[in-house]
């Protein structure tokens, strides 16, 4: 995610923080398009789990098409 470009805080968990700020609704319903489940905290990011390796590259494509 950092080499696409993405400011990603160091984990403390098993969770990817993606500070998308007013474009959370929008970063959430692409990930719920590609199958992936997160959990949007309004308009200040998306809390998105680490998964199986099929789930993690679905998410790696989408956060590439929806750039920073």
């Amino acid at each position: 995610l950092r080499a696409q470009g993405w400011e990603i805080p160091d984990a403390q968990g098993n969770f990817v923080w993606f500070g998308v700020g007013e474009r959370t609704a929008s970063f959430a319903a692409a990930c719920e398009d590609a199958g992936i489940v997160v959990r949007p905290y309004g308009t200040d990011g998306a809390r998105v789990s680490i998964g199986e390796s099929e789930g993690n590259d679905r998410l790696l494509e989408v956060a590439a098409a929806f750039g920073m």
